[in-house]
């Protein structure tokens, strides 16, 4: 018989399901729905890099229709703006807006601060890179 305590996966995945527990009145609040809350993380992490609508489509493996209305709706919501790269007019650039940059910063923090709550600034960099390590393990497998 298999100890469940010690299986790394369910751990996981029930930190997730709680994560998402946490973040689901938030969405509500905000009118998003998960995928938009995806791309909007996404484009958070990549702020310092060139976003586009196309690298969306590939990240997230979604068609071009359904990633032009999944913007389309967040930029009616005011949380990105996107433009066509002056100098690639076939390239449409997808940014946060200011505000909603700020807004997103604090919410990451709160929720990282309720899940790392106890964790000594060494375990917390720590757990990231275990996370990050199995992320890309399992990347790889796929």
């Amino acid at each position: 018989m298999r100890v469940i305590k010690e299986e790394m996966g369910f751990w996981i995945k029930s930190a997730y399901d709680q994560l998402d527990h946490l973040t689901a009145p938030l969405l509500k609040k905000a009118n998003l729905t998960p995928r938009q809350q995806e791309i909007l993380w996404y484009i958070r992490l990549h702020k310092d890099e060139t976003v586009t609508q196309k690298g969306l489509e590939v990240v997230f493996g979604v068609s071009h229709p359904t990633i032009s209305r999944l913007l389309k709706a967040l930029e009616n919501k005011k949380f990105i703006r996107t433009y066509l790269n002056p100098e690639r007019k076939t390239m449409k650039i997808v940014e946060l807006n200011q505000y909603e940059e700020q807004e997103a910063d604090k919410a990451v923090r709160r929720i990282e601060a309720q899940m790392t709550a106890g964790f000594t600034p060494e375990e917390r960099k720590q757990a990231m890179s275990y996370l990050m390590r199995m992320y890309h393990n399992l990347k790889r497998a796929t």
